[in-house]
Formats: structure tokens, C-alpha cells, sequence
């Protein structure tokens, strides 16, 4: 976000990025299971869940979707392809997240992604969406997609 500071509005003076936290005795490894988790509100455009609701299909693995369903309008989004237990408690979130081999997050906008940072505490291998605030806090180390393309790189999931 520090950047998008400096290229949106010329701001040159420096400054620190103050990352988000996580409790790492809550969010920790345990054995891994093949399943692919995501976290967010199904309905946010902005974390583009669908494209894992596009993807899901092709993959080996099932993918579980954790987050809100009901629309801010009344309207509920039925997702298909997808498993979605709705919303979770913090606590059984991270132990979906423990045993989670892959952490999905194909996001279009996240300010920080407190998701992503259990889901790395908990051991997951992260993909992505390769937007800016997502590489500023984690650089080139998960794997990211363009979150346009997710849903054609299906095949690279599964190798």
C-alpha cells in the first residue's frame, strides 16, 4: 500500500509497513490433509472467490469456502463446486487451516489479508492473486495468478 502511496499520489516521504498479526499459538501446523481452504464473504467481488468456484471442478482436491453467503441486500450467493460452511468460528477456523495442505486467496483487492497470514502460520502453501498490496507484504514467495487467469490455471494446481 506504500507504494500505490507513492505512484497514486506522489507521496515521497518515506514511511514503514505496519503488518497485520495473528496469535501463532492459535494458527499452527498440524498433519495435512488434501484440501484447498479460502476465507472471505462469497459475495466480495474484491476476493473473488468465484474464480475458485470456477476452478474447483478441475481439481483433485476439494475446496471449502469459510465466509458469509448473505448478500449486504438480503440476496444469498449459492455457490456451486464448493463447499461452504458458511461462517466460523475463529477457533475452527484454524482447524481447518492446520490441516490444510494449499491456502487459496485469488483476491482482485486486499488491504492485508489477515486470512493469508494464518493460513502461512498454519503451515499452507499459498496461491494468491497477484495484486500489489499481496506482493508488498509477501513478496514473490506464494504462488500468485493473476486473478483474471485463475480459472485457466487449473492444470498448475495439480501438478
Amino acid at each position: 500500500m506504500l507504494d500505490s502511496l507513492s505512484a497514486n499520489y506522489g507521496y515521497d516521504h518515506g514511511g514503514l509497513v505496519l503488518g497485520n498479526a495473528a496469535n501463532p499459538d492459535l494458527f499452527a501446523p498440524a498433519r495435512k490433509q488434501p484440501v484447498i481452504p479460502a476465507a472471505g464473504r462469497f459475495w466480495d467481488a474484491a476476493k473473488n472467490l468465484a474464480a475458485l468456484e470456477q476452478v474447483a471442478p478441475a481439481l483433485a482436491w476439494p475446496v471449502h469456502v469459510a465466509g458469509a453467503s448473505k448478500q449486504p441486500d438480503g440476496g444469498t450467493v449459492v455457490p456451486a463446486g464448493v463447499h461452504c460452511p458458511g461462517e466460523l468460528p475463529r477457533e475452527e477456523l484454524a482447524q481447518h487451516l492446520a490441516t490444510a495442505a494449499i491456502y487459496a486467496l485469488p483476491a482482485r483487492y486486499e488491504p492485508f489479508g489477515l486470512s493469508v497470514l494464518e493460513a502461512a502460520l498454519s503451515g499452507c502453501a499459498l496461491v494468491l492473486g497477484d495484486i500489489p498490496s499481496l506482493r508488498e507484504i509477501w513478496g514473490r514467495r506464494p504462488c500468485t495468478w493473476r486473478p483474471t487467469t485463475m480459472p485457466r490455471c487449473a492444470k498448475s494446481w495439480r501438478a
